[in-house]
């Protein structure tokens, strides 16, 4: 009755850490995912032309107001959340 016991505890020991390797695994393999994306968005957007900037900063809603003296600038970002616009101004 107790070698049973003791034969179930070790099976599920087992399982646990196996479990706990494939969630290691895992998260390195996200980790390593995330810095690759990283690189290569760093990449892209140094070797992105002007024109290509400009088409995502479009594409992100910002928007560049220089003040008529061109001594400041007015930046204002529309981001979406939740369905809804926001506005945010950066001075």
């Amino acid at each position: 009755m107790h070698r049973e016991k003791t034969i179930q505890a070790d099976k599920e020991l087992q399982r646990l850490r196996s479990m706990e390797e494939q969630q290691r695994i895992c998260k390195e393999t996200v980790s390593a995912a995330r810095q690759s994306l990283e690189a290569l968005r760093d990449v892209n957007l140094d070797t992105a032309t002007y024109a290509d900037k400009r088409n995502l900063i479009a594409k992100l809603g910002i928007k560049v107001y220089p003040s008529e003296d061109a001594r400041s600038i007015r930046i204002a970002c529309y981001v979406n959340h939740l369905a809804s616009k926001k506005h945010f101004l950066v001075k």
